[in-house]
């Protein structure tokens, strides 16, 4: 996933452009550009109608190749950039890269600066970052096809001005990306002509309005002097005065100040004895770093008449660490006449501007005694905001004297907080003491914005379907990762599939409190052959608090995998012995068992008979044939028969295989084969007798009286017991009109499965299922028969018959006794607790009255008695329930247990008996859930290096299993790569490990990776174990590693340690979007 980052020390920042798909990466490179540089002129015009650079025809990248990493707000800096363009459309012309001079909008701007990609090929050189660039069509001006992956154009900037527009710290500029998708209509004459690539459409663009730069924008440096003079006042004529000089250096940020000059505007140049400075031990250069201060004194002569006020001026000059000129001024007063004793305080902070909701800063306090007579008591030291200072850092208690000309120095922190646009928070110290005039001074702190964010992460589940592929679900999650600003969410939107909007449960608007994330997931089909895929990104964009927008993007890969294609084949002879010479027919049956693929057959090959689809040789007859083509679709089947005359040996078993052959629809060759025997037998033995065997069933068997007549259903299963096929020929039954001929019978209301007459072939059989009334008095039992005529086709000469019977009883008036279980709590918390159990047990029995014999339940047992988990009972037995609504109730208590998130569902059955003798039951159950959260494990795999050259190379895999549980330890017993094996034993795996609660367990293997030029190379891990309560968990991850193609001239390309080996596997295979989505995922799991 991408965010918007703040880079302290590197020059990388991953910024999105306004298009959903269009994501500025800004990376550090190394070359600089030299020629040409960019042309200023005059900016486009924003397009009055339509929607403004909403295409996505292009990935922009862009990195800083040359240029500060940090500047001072207002100045004018150069920059060298180089912008990368991966073409999502197949071919577009007359690019344009525009950006606004001076802080300028590039739309509507006075100035901006344009780069075009020239010059033109031969040769074609889209790495360089200086070409020569494509001519697609034969003009002046350089294009962009599909097929180039990732070409490069390094853009010289020299009006850069160093402002922040959005509150992050960074350099902002406006920059805009414009092409032509006609190219016989928009034809460019002049590269340097900016009209010439102004949007002829005004979606055929990419704009970012505030595109960050990762150079640091700092303040401008400040310092802060105060001057004293000792004694503050002097007898006529005057005298020499001690002037006492206090510089901080207040700068916010990172920014040393080094001091370069001291003047003073009556004594000139303090660092050195001349004029009215008779001493001094001032001196430069001095060094201060932010929040340092330096002192220094120098003496001069001060005369002048009574009443005379001298106000003098000190001016500091210095300059910060990238040159900038700082200077500040302080004052000092001396008096020719008499005044009483006073002080001069003075306050300062660092740093003087901080980030919401606020930081701590440093307070400097300086109280100092302005005469060189008197001693002066300090009984107050305040601060407007945080009262009292007495004490408080390294400030002395009060109260405390000051002698002549001494100066009291103190520091102490505090937090200042706030919202950006608050004014600044100014507080005020104050100072006094008896006899002495209250001096008081300020210091100011303003409150920055801090820049609002969001992170986004998609996830496909799955992430592989079987082919032709299904329903996938994409999970979203969008985290506002500001440390103070709300973010709203504006819009979703994910490509292919457009607006998420009221999409599955994603919905827009929702407002998202620091750190909080909103999850929503949609679902999608997806279909293709084997070895498709697609990567669809989704983009979310949102408003923050203080009315910035923010976006960021993830993607998703789905895969079709392969299924192999399969054929299931049955033979089947229509009798298991024959006489050496004899006839046997054989049924074959093909049936294809593929999930998705059709299969054409081309081929019946028997062994050792030959081609089944031909009369010849032991053949006689044949149904089976390949034209018109036999075709099966999934699950669709064939059948045919032939006959061949088996030989053999006395009591040899003739065995036959036949194979069947086809292609499916990826043009794989698929085979099945089944194969069938028959026994040679003597012709001069008898033949075994003929035979036919049935059984029959009554459900149920019995009813009450008081059902009667009651429906009851008869199974009967007939079965050939002899080496040869048998016919069905008739069925009859004592009491059941089931041929639908005999009307003095009872009717049947359902007959199936006996379609007459039926053929059974040797060993098999068929069950018949019929239904009919059953009445009679209680105690009769109705018994019902059923006969079967079979005889041997084709003949037919002799029938055989079996029969079989079926009873049911007629019982007393129906008990019955119904029970209610209830459960209290019905939650209790991972492991377990107490629960209390309910039981009432009711006689529904309209005349029968029953005595309960037991009462137990599944799980706990007897509950009449205390043992096990049950803890207390009132239960008992031998209750006496009256007919027509007798009840019982009764409880007990039990420890229910489980893993947390399942539920424990627990069954009491009550038993009885009823008047009469009979038997009866009842049972309920209750259900208690385990709250809690169920163990799981997440699977992650990596690969390193993520590229390798063709034909491949060693790569080190990671393999990681988080326990998720907070509580469970879980088990590793598997760890299986489903290209490498059992990995117990490679590299540092073993298994199995147990996992503590919230642990992870990592090991690597070496594997070797190799494969075709500009090939993907993916292999699954998967990891399987099981939890405390040993149930299963499993879970898997793959990674995937790209095999580089070589060169022009067979020279290798080498191997990438940035982005850029995307954009050479897109230029050698045209692999695009996909692969940049896998190396992002891989690049995300590296770094977490």
């Amino acid at each position: 996933m991408l965010q918007q980052e703040r880079p302290l020390a590197t020059k990388t920042i991953r910024l999105p452009l306004i298009s959903a798909i269009a994501t500025l990466a800004l990376t550090t490179a190394a070359s600089v550009l030299t020629w040409p540089d960019a042309h200023a002129g005059a900016c486009p015009s924003a397009p009055e109608q339509g929607n403004l650079c909403t295409a996505r025809d292009f990935i922009v990248s862009s990195a800083i190749v040359d240029g500060p990493s940090e500047c001072t707000a207002g100045e004018t800096i150069a920059v060298t950039v180089r912008v990368g363009l991966t073409s999502t459309a197949n071919q577009r012309y007359d690019i344009g890269i525009f950006s606004g001079d001076h802080g300028e909008p590039v739309f509507g701007g006075a100035s901006c600066s344009l780069d075009a990609l020239v010059p033109l090929e031969p040769p074609f050189d889209g790495d360089s970052g200086f070409g020569g660039y494509r001519d697609l069509d034969g003009d002046a001006c350089g294009d962009v096809s599909e097929t180039d992956g990732e070409i490069f154009r390094d853009v010289a900037l020299d009006k850069v001005l160093c402002q922040d527009n959005d509150g992050d710290g960074q350099v902002d500029i406006s920059g805009l990306v414009t092409w032509s998708s006609n190219a016989s209509q928009d034809v460019c004459s002049d590269p340097t002509d900016p009209v010439q690539f102004f949007p002829t459409s005004s979606s055929k663009c990419i704009l970012n309005p505030d595109f960050n730069l990762p150079i640091i924008v700092e303040p401008p440096p400040s310092l802060r002097v105060f001057k004293l003079a000792f004694p503050g006042n002097l007898p006529a004529p005057g005298g020499n005065v001690l002037f006492v000089l206090d510089l901080d250096n207040n700068s916010t940020g990172t920014d040393p100040i080094t001091v370069s000059s001291l003047v003073d505007d009556v004594h000139g140049d303090v660092t050195r004895v001349q004029g009215t400075v008779s001493q001094t031990n001032c001196s430069v250069p001095q060094l201060l770093v932010p929040g340092a201060s330096y002192t220094c004194e120098f003496v001069a002569e001060v005369t002048g008449p009574p009443d005379y006020v001298e106000v003098d001026t000190i001016t500091v000059t210095g300059t910060d660490d990238e040159g900038e000129i700082v200077t500040a001024t302080g004052q000092a007063r001396v008096i020719i006449g008499d005044e009483p004793a006073s002080i001069l305080v003075g306050k300062s902070v660092t740093p003087t501007v901080v980030r919401e909701p606020g930081e701590v800063v440093t307070y400097s306090v300086l109280v100092a005694n302005e005469s060189d007579t008197e001693s002066v008591e300090i009984t107050t030291l305040d601060d407007d905001l945080y009262g009292s200072l007495s004490g408080v850092g390294n400030c002395p208690l009060l109260p405390f004297s000051l002698a002549p000309g001494e100066i009291m120095r103190c520091k102490f922190l505090e937090l200042v907080s706030g919202n950006a646009g608050d004014p600044p928070v100014v507080d005020v110290i104050t100072a006094d003491g008896p006899g002495i005039d209250f001096k008081t001074d300020d210091a100011a702190v303003s409150i920055a914005d801090v820049a609002a964010s969001i992170e986004v992460s998609k996830t496909a589940i799955p992430r592989s379907l079987p082919e032709p592929g299904g329903t996938f679900t994409y999970e979203l999650q969008v985290q506002n990762t500001s440390p103070v600003d709300t973010v709203t969410i504006d819009a979703i939107a994910d490509t292919p599939y457009g607006d998420l909007d009221g999409q599955g449960s994603c919905a827009v608007g929702q407002t998202l409190a620091p750190a909080e994330i909103y999850s929503c997931s949609f679902t999608r089909e997806f279909l293709g052959p084997p070895g498709a895929f697609q990567s669809n990104v989704i983009s979310v964009t949102g408003t923050d608090a203080d009315g910035g927008r923010e976006f960021d993007y993830d993607f998703a890969t789905v895969f079709i995998e392969d299924v192999p294609s399969s054929l299931a084949v049955t033979k089947t002879p229509n009798r298991a012995e024959q006489i050496a010479g004899g006839p046997v027919v054989y049924t074959v049956s093909v049936e294809n068992t593929s999930a998705a693929d059709t299969i054409t057959l081309n081929g019946m090959q028997d062994t050792p008979y030959g081609d089944i689809t031909t009369v010849g040789g032991a053949i006689t007859a044949t149904t089976c044939a390949l034209t018109p083509a036999i075709v099966l679709p999934p699950a669709g089947n064939y059948t045919c028969q032939f006959t061949a005359t088996v030989t053999g040996a006395l009591g040899e078993g003739v065995t036959d295989t036949v194979s069947v052959s086809g292609i499916d629809n990826a043009t794989n060759i698929v085979i099945g084969a089944d194969s069938a025997t028959v026994t040679i037998v003597d012709n001069s033995q008898p033949p075994p007798p003929l035979a036919v065997i049935v059984t029959k069933v009554a459900l149920p068997s019995a009813v009450p009286v008081d059902a009667v007549p009651a429906d009851v259903t008869y199974l009967f299963r007939v079965a050939n017991p002899n080496g040869f096929d048998i016919q069905i020929t008739d069925l009859a039954d004592d009491i059941y009109d089931i041929r639908g001929n005999a009307p003095a019978k009872l009717p049947v209301t359902t007959l199936r499965d006996c379609p007459l007459p039926f053929l059974l072939a040797a060993g098999q059989s068929r069950v018949c299922i019929f239904s009919g009334a059953v009445d009679g008095s209680e105690g009769d039992v109705v018994t019902d028969v059923i006969t079967v005529f079979a005889c041997a086709p084709p003949a037919c000469a002799e029938t055989v018959t079996d029969s079989d019977d079926a009873s049911v009883t007629i019982t007393p008036g129906a008990s019955s006794l119904a029970l209610l279980k209830t459960a209290d709590p019905v939650t209790v918390q991972s492991p377990g607790g107490p629960v209390t159990f309910t039981v009432e047990a009711i006689n529904t029995s309209p005349s029968a009255q029953i005595t309960i014999t037991s009462l137990v339940d599944d799980i706990y047992g007897d509950i009449t008695a205390v043992a096990g988990d049950i803890t207390s009972t009132n239960c008992a037995n031998g209750q006496v329930l009256a007919p027509s609504g007798g009840r019982y109730s009764c409880s007990f208590s039990a420890n229910v247990t489980g893993v947390a998130g399942t539920e424990v569902v627990d069954t009491v059955t009550a038993s009885g008996e009823a008047t009469g003798g009979y038997p009866v039951q009842g049972a309920d159950s209750a259900t208690v859930e385990i709250l809690g959260l169920l163990p799981r494990v997440e699977m992650t795999k990596t690969a390193d290096p993520v590229a390798v050259r063709a034909p491949g190379g060693t790569v080190t895999f990671t393999a990681e299993v988080l326990n998720t549980s907070a509580t469970e330890t879980l088990t590793m017993t598997s760890l299986v790569d489903d290209v490498y094996g059992d990995l117990n034993g490679q590299g540092n795996c073993a298994t199995p490990q147990v996992i503590a609660a919230a642990a992870t367990y990592r090991c690597e293997f070496p594997g070797v990776v190799s494969g075709d030029n500009a090939s993907l190379h993916r292999d699954t891990i998967a990891m399987a174990g099981s939890d405390e309560s040993g149930d299963p968990v499993a879970d898997s991850d793959w990674a995937v590693v790209l095999v580089l193609p070589f060169g022009i001239g067979g020279e290798p390309i080498p191997v990438p340690v940035n982005p850029l080996w995307l954009a050479i596997a897109a230029s050698a295979g045209g692999i695009g979007l996909g692969l940049l989505a896998l190396w992002r995922r891989q690049r995300r799991k590296q770094s977490s």
